[in-house]
């Protein structure tokens, strides 16, 4: 197989071979002197909080990297998984070593340089596109890798004078593992971008529960001191065989505490409240396997109205009507055919009704 390849080839294999099998024992035997295996597990635990940020918000360290440095259902850590990006990454960051992205003057011969090196020529391989290296350049990069190499390690000579002389039998496996080493990264790239998104939707959820916690401890604050009417029975009747009431008064009236009285009484019979201002917020939080009651406090504006506001209602009109279709329970007896898994509770100012009603 490797009479098939041009020399070019071969001199990649050959530099993808040093750089993926042998110089990552190099860095690894630094690693070790800087984090030493017994005490890698407690650094680790003391940095968790900036290695999470390393991951998660500034995108340097990998999900799998993440998971090789606190592997779950598993207490032992060890630099053996360990790449030379994600090692070079926590020598950067908690060491004082002085690591480049770029490639080190040749007079420079400092550990911290020859792991610049190894991480320099890592990355010009394992991203390069035409898998082929010319002579002169191969040799330049061959012995600049083989000394820092050896400065880091010196008992790694024997390899790396077996991998020069070596027939390249294996080619299909080096060319398959870059192949592997590229895809993974793009993988990582679109998970890390998920994660980010998913980590997003999930600080928001936990703002809004956290604002819809201190809403509800508000209303059964005032509730407290409430008074049920003959119209608050009314609503209550209604909203048994209707999906949704609309509280309707002029200003000052009672709108809202009612509203919320009622929405805490169908609290007690199994429901959710879900506050709500906009037509997509009841897109948003609707769960189809829960019974859930959305409260729209002044729908279309709280002093005076709110075109805006008004408008939005009308665009989700038709996305609403969709989701509210299949939310009917199903069951034998009359209490579940009338009894919905959805229902709206709206205060609106009387004025607005009647405006939008001569509107039409």
């Amino acid at each position: 197989m490797a009479n098939s390849l041009s020399q070019e080839e071969i001199n990649f294999l050959r530099l993808a071979g040093l750089l993926i099998r042998i110089a990552p024992r190099a860095v690894r035997k630094k690693f070790d002197d800087e984090f030493h295996p017994v005490q890698l597990k407690q650094m680790l635990s003391e940095n968790r909080r900036e290695i999470y940020d390393l991951t998660y918000k500034k995108r340097v360290i990998t999900q799998n990297q993440y998971d090789l440095l606190y592997p779950r259902g598993c207490s032992n850590v060890s630099s053996e998984t360990f790449d030379v990006s994600l090692m070079v990454c926590l020598l950067r960051h908690f060491t004082d070593l002085d690591i480049h992205d770029g490639l080190p003057l040749a007079h420079i011969h400092t550990p911290e340089a020859d792991v610049s090196r190894i991480k320099y020529y890592r990355n010009y391989i394992v991203h390069s596109e035409c898998g082929k290296v010319t002579d002169t350049k191969f040799f330049e990069i061959w012995n600049c890798l083989v000394e820092a190499i050896r400065r880091l390690s010196s008992e790694l000579k024997p390899d790396i004078d077996s991998l020069m002389v070596s027939p390249l039998t294996n080619v299909r496996d080096v060319k398959g593992f870059l192949h592997l080493k590229e895809e993974l990264e793009k993988t990582n790239q679109r998970l890390n971008k998920i994660v980010q998104k998913a980590e997003t939707i999930g600080i928001e959820n936990l703002n809004f529960e956290d604002i819809r916690n201190r809403t509800l401890q508000k209303w059964r604050y005032k509730d407290k001191k409430y008074v049920p009417t003959s119209a608050t029975t009314f609503i209550l009747h209604s909203l048994k065989h209707n999906r949704g009431v609309i509280i309707t008064g002029s200003p000052g009236c009672g709108k809202s505490v009612t509203a919320h009285h009622v929405a805490l009484k169908l609290e007690k019979e199994g429901y959710d409240i879900i506050p709500c201002d906009e037509p997509s917020e009841i897109l948003m939080y609707f769960t189809k396997e829960k019974i859930q009651v959305f409260v729209i406090d002044d729908v279309c504006g709280k002093f005076a109205l709110n075109q805006h506001k008004s408008d939005s209602w009308e665009q989700y009109d038709s996305k609403l009507d969709m989701l509210t279709e299949s939310c009917t329970l199903s069951g034998d007896n009359e209490e579940n055919l009338v009894k919905s898994k959805i229902k709206f509770i709206i205060t609106c100012r009387r004025i607005f009704m009647f405006t939008k009603h001569s509107q039409n």
